[in-house]
């Protein structure tokens, strides 16, 4: 099976035809910036898309990352964009794609169909965690006082001072660098982005201001590990990140169930799956694991 980097072109054109809401279908946005220029950036692995006729027909476009237990960081995927053209998902394409995705990297998946996990556990991935996405009304203001930090700021600050709430924190979670929120948004109007700071406990919740069906929307995408389990001051530094971004509808995604606390109007989980044991990485399997909407391809496909 060919290399994703020896068949752009037509990768571009299968996405083009999978896709075609989507506006990042070029070379650049869909291989360049999403692959390459990714800071956690490893190798792309042969056997991630299959041909017939010269012609792609399935896919998985892995997300580079790392994943950090106990301190230790292992080079990490997100499996992302896994998809197989209808005709041929009869003809074990799909599973052929997931083999080499699993025998190639320390792998977590979230947000698949209900096929797809079941291949996933199939061949041996274990649920690791979760994942809640919630959309919820805030017309409440926010109790305490808070920064307001404009993107830069928090770029220019975030290794030598936010980064300080990752480690030790007793919870298995990705990478974070000044350089991954540069990837990240290189795409985005840094205007429309809110970093919501607590100055005692160094503790943030980063927003950006988006739509959702033509609606305005606050989007909760990335918040510190410290909030972990501190719902009540996660739900107030987002309704700070709110009354800022004009906007009472908020679309939050992470490990935490806030639903309660926010009577969601809508709130699905996602199962977490991953090879970690198949792959015999040592980690703390006592510990949650920290994810939140900036990780996997939650984010990534708006600026697409």
């Amino acid at each position: 099976m060919p290399n994703i980097l020896d068949v752009s072109e037509e990768l571009v054109s299968f996405n083009r035809k999978v896709w075609p809401k989507r506006k990042g279908h070029t070379k650049e946005s869909l291989i360049d910036w999403r692959l390459i220029q990714n800071p956690y950036f490893t190798e792309i692995a042969d056997g991630l898309i299959i041909q017939k006729d010269d012609q792609v027909v399935g896919q998985i476009i892995p997300i580079f990352s790392q994943f950090i237990s106990q301190g230790k960081p292992s080079d990490c995927v997100w499996g992302s964009d896994y998809f197989v053209d209808e005709k041929h998902r009869y003809s074990m394409t799909g599973m052929h794609l997931l083999k080499s995705m699993l025998k190639s990297y320390l792998h977590f998946g979230v947000g698949m169909s209900d096929i797809s996990l079941k291949l996933h556990k199939a061949l041996g991935e274990e649920q690791v965690g979760m994942r809640h996405d919630q959309l919820y009304l805030s017309f409440g203001k926010a109790k305490n006082n808070y920064d307001i930090l404009t993107y830069n700021d928090f770029i220019d600050n975030f290794d030598s001072y936010f980064y300080k709430q990752y480690k030790n924190c007793g919870l298995n979670h990705f990478a974070r660098n000044a350089g991954f929120y540069k990837w990240t948004f290189t795409k985005s109007d840094k205007h429309t982005i809110n970093i919501v700071s607590s100055p005692r406990s160094r503790d943030f919740v980063l927003t950006y201001n988006t739509t959702k069906k033509g609606i305005p929307v606050c989007k909760v995408v990335d918040y510190s590990p410290g909030l972990h389990n501190q719902k009540a001051l996660l739900v107030d530094m987002i309704n700070a990140g709110a009354r800022k971004s004009l906007t009472p509808l908020i679309f939050y995604s992470g490990a935490i169930d806030i639903s309660r606390d926010t009577r969601a109007l809508k709130h699905k989980t996602y199962p977490i799956l991953s090879n970690l044991k198949k792959k015999g990485i040592e980690y703390d399997q006592l510990a949650s694991l920290h994810v939140t909407g900036i990780d996997s391809d939650r984010l990534i496909n708006d600026f697409l």
